[in-house]
């Protein structure tokens, strides 16, 4: 190791610390002193004592552009643009739930996921908004599995195996064909569109091509890539 090496990585550790310490914990009613950085850094296996502080929120302020002032009634330091508001996750959260295409799990899931992406204070203002009861149709499997496997066979220009509940098999995508319930469909995945806000799959039945069908991806099941 050259020298300064781990000098140099240590610091740079410790700066991705504090700007996530003061992008998770503060805001301009909750300033964070260097006090209360150093008991941070402290906690993570990191020395530091309030002058460094100093030095490394101007280095943040000038070389790295995070919009971090000094709040003097409260003598602490606060992001000023945090990456999302409360009303940025509060919209980004009813996207979510409101949303038909996701299973319940998925909707937790993401809830929660969106939660994590603002401070500790925006958490708990949305907390009750994620856990609120919304009374929809959503399906069983998730949509977007589904959607990542037929991409991959779309992209390895591979066949694929399914089941059509229903069953129906829109020929493009008028009239339709019916089948047993509990057939097994061969065909070539093509391409996947939207359509009155579902999504379906284009694909044809042979090697020949000589039909397309569209086949909504809420009717599918039990898909396997073929060899």
């Amino acid at each position: 190791m050259a020298e300064g090496q781990g000098r140099s990585s240590n610091q740079g550790v410790k700066l991705l610390y504090i700007r996530d310490y003061l992008h998770k914990y503060t805001n301009k009613e909750h300033p964070k002193s260097a006090k209360e950085i150093c008991e941070y850094l402290a906690s993570k296996g990191i020395k530091a004592d309030r002058k460094t502080i100093y030095n490394d929120i101007l280095r943040l302020q000038m070389d790295f552009q995070e919009p971090i002032e000094y709040n003097q009634k409260k003598w602490g330091y606060y992001i000023t643009q945090p990456q999302f508001e409360t009303k940025d996750l509060r919209m980004l959260i009813d996207c979510v739930q409101l949303s038909p295409l996701i299973t319940e799990q998925e909707n937790r899931t993401l809830s929660q996921k969106i939660l994590e992406l603002g401070t500790v204070y925006s958490k708990e203002l949305l907390e009750k908004h994620v856990n609120k009861r919304i009374d929809l149709n959503r399906p069983e499997d998730s949509i977007f599995q589904k959607m990542e496997i037929l991409r991959q066979a779309i992209a390895s220009n591979k066949k694929i195996r399914c089941r059509i509940a229903s069953p129906t098999l829109n020929r493009g995508m008028q009239g339709n064909q019916t089948a047993n319930e509990d057939d097994y469909y061969i065909v070539s995945p093509k391409e996947i569109r939207i359509r009155n806000g579902l999504y379906y799959l284009v694909a044809f039945p042979d090697d020949r091509f000589e039909h397309a069908y569209g086949i909504f991806l809420n009717r599918m099941s039990d898909i396997k890539i073929l060899s």
